[in-house]
């Protein structure tokens, strides 16, 4: 029978939270082959598919009699629980030297981590207006600040249109961003806070016609070059912020890309470790 009293919502709030605890944790693989797999919690029937969290609660709840349409108020407090074990889980398990694991897997994992996309329809919502929402996105925004991609707030207020109430622009988990071009000889003159994924390249031809090089548009991208240098393509690579210690890096330019001394193929990947550094056509990007 549903619940008809907040002790009973609270109840079950304590068992889903202290039924969370991943299959993989007794596991010491760099990356373990559950979660490869797609198991990352504890549902009813034993694990918990990373690519759809929200089926997960419903089975958890429906195994206990609960009757749709639940209690919004109560369903999000587990997805906050979800959000929150899921990026602790990532963090625990992700490898802090690139030699640990392969870079194709760990971003395969690293797509199918929640975000607050994942719940909107379990929750019946059109948009994420409701006040139980910015709750959601503040667990998300801290959970991720503190074991993932430290996105920032301006990312709930353009996706979803919340105002968060908490800022952390200022972590110590923020990676810097420094540059320098072998031809002009100038030594680290800009720096940005690294946030989610960064796309770097040339300009393109919608870009702002004030817009200057080294900077970043909507702080997910860094143009690095005119449209006349076609030597460097409008998505040359991108750098994936992983979590405080990792990012992931991919070559997406039709020629290899001198990464820490090293050449990355076209249309690869890699993990690594701050601080490292990127060369582009006698540009020198700076991550650390």
């Amino acid at each position: 029978m549903p619940p008809n009293s907040a002790n009973s919502f609270d109840n079950l709030i304590s068992e889903y939270d202290d039924g969370w605890k991943p299959s993989f944790l007794n596991h010491r693989e760099p990356m373990p082959v559950e979660l490869l797999e797609g198991n990352t919690g504890v549902s009813p029937s034993g694990n918990q598919s990373t690519a759809n969290h929200c089926q997960a609660i419903d089975a958890f709840l429906v195994e206990r009699g609960l009757i749709k349409p639940y209690e919004k108020r109560f369903l999000a407090d587990l997805i906050t629980i979800d959000i929150e074990r899921s990026w602790m889980a990532w963090n625990r398990w992700l490898p802090t030297r690139h030699t640990d694991a392969n870079p194709d897997q760990v971003m395969m994992v690293f797509d199918f981590l929640p975000t607050m996309e994942a719940y909107i329809e379990l929750l019946g919502d059109v948009s994420p207006k409701a006040g139980y929402w910015n709750d959601i996105a503040e667990s998300e925004y801290a959970a991720r600040h503190e074991w993932g991609d430290s996105i920032g707030v301006e990312h709930y207020r353009r996706k979803f249109g919340l105002e968060l109430r908490c800022d952390m622009a200022k972590s110590t988990h923020h990676v810097r961003i420094g540059w320098r071009s072998r031809h002009e000889g100038v030594a680290d003159t800009q720096s940005f806070p690294l946030r989610g994924r960064l796309t770097i390249g040339r300009r393109r031809s919608c870009d702002p016609i004030d817009q200057r090089l080294f900077e970043f548009l909507d702080g997910q991208r860094l143009v690095v070059a005119e449209r006349t240098e076609n030597n460097i393509s409008r998505e040359q690579l991108w750098v994936q912020l992983l979590n405080p210690k990792l990012a992931a890096i991919c070559n997406t330019g039709n020629s290899p890309m001198e990464f820490s001394k090293n050449l990355l193929p076209s249309n690869k990947k890699t993990l690594a470790e701050f601080p490292f550094t990127i060369e582009i056509d006698g540009k020198k990007l700076f991550f650390g």
